[in-house]
């Protein structure tokens, strides 16, 4: 579901983070990580396709087997 993530944005999305849990909210986040991708999807497109999963978010992170 997750896909696009510039370096700047998670950098950002890091303190939105941070500011989310401490008033327990993270739909906050969520919707600043969904409004990243929705602008950058079509210049990031190809980066997240062959983004690693460990590069992402550690609240979106992935594990799998």
């Amino acid at each position: 579901m997750f896909e696009v993530v510039n370096h700047a944005a998670e950098r950002a999305a890091g303190s939105l983070e941070r500011v989310g849990r401490r008033f327990n909210d993270e739909d906050l986040v969520d919707r600043f990580l969904i409004a990243v991708r929705r602008s950058y999807r079509s210049k990031y497109y190809r980066l997240s396709r062959s983004m690693a999963p460990w590069t992402m978010p550690p609240w979106r992170r992935v594990e799998k087997p």
